[in-house]
């Protein structure tokens, strides 16, 4: 391991101050890793390649591959997309909390509730996810739940063993922190900030809002959703088709 990247894998990482930019410019993983030099075009194109064969995130697939490690990755979202990490090995699971969500949704989004607030202007539901710059999970689970979504980092082999171990109350199964993978990170607990609202998020609450004058009307979108029939890109079009009509 070269010097460099010695001292990129100690770098400790904080949670941002609420005011960030949330996912600038919504690029996309790959083209992010690339421009920081972290990874290049041709493993970008081999990790996509075993995405399309054997699905997963493409992440998940950069570390598969050993392009990048996880404790690397979820730093660099970190300071990048100005957003907080967490070692969900910090994490007190509350049932109320990651049960705001099914297991079906957490299976296929590789999501985890972490937490739960209240303020005057918003319920706000704390996401661990390995990949934020995927907006349309964001928006669907905000619009499924009826909360604010604020997404946390977290690593994508942590996530799937907290599926595991609380939905499936599977309790042998560990959880590795992180400090397991880097031996010379610290573990220091990463706090949950950031209760302003992204734009995205905020569209989804204008929508929610809307339907909600028709309680009947939400709770058949809702379902839905859930059941795959419609996305919540295509209700928003057909709505905005309606509404212009």
């Amino acid at each position: 391991m070269s010097e460099e990247n010695k001292k990129e894998e100690k770098t400790q990482w904080t949670a941002p101050n609420e005011n960030r930019g949330y996912l600038s410019g919504k690029k996309r993983l790959g083209e992010m890793l690339i421009e920081k030099g972290l990874i290049n075009e041709s493993q970008l194109e081999a990790a996509i390649k075993k995405q399309k064969q054997w699905g997963g995130r493409l992440g998940a697939n950069l570390v598969k591959l050993n392009y990048i490690t996880e404790v690397t990755l979820l730093k660099f979202l970190g300071r990048q997309l100005e957003l907080p990490c967490t070692d969900l090995t910090k994490i007190k699971f509350d049932k109320n909390v990651y049960s705001i969500i099914t297991l079906e949704i957490a299976k296929q989004y590789h999501v985890i509730p972490i937490e739960k607030r209240t303020n005057d202007k918003a319920n706000i539901l704390f996401l661990a996810m390995s990949d934020p710059t995927n907006t349309i999970v964001i928006d669907e689970i905000s619009f499924l739940t009826g909360y604010r979504v604020n997404p946390v980092i977290g690593t994508d082999s942590q996530i799937a063993a907290a599926i595991d171990r609380y939905y499936f109350e599977r309790n042998w199964v560990e959880i590795k922190p992180l400090s397991s993978r880097v031996k010379t990170l610290k573990q220091e607990e990463m706090v949950i900030v950031n209760e302003s609202a992204p734009k995205e998020t905020m569209e989804a609450e204008e929508t929610s809002k809307e339907l909600g004058k028709s309680k009947d009307l939400l709770a058949l979108i809702r379902v839905l959703v859930k059941k795959g029939h419609i996305s919540v890109d295509e209700f928003k079009r057909e709505l905005k088709a309606v509404k212009n009509g």
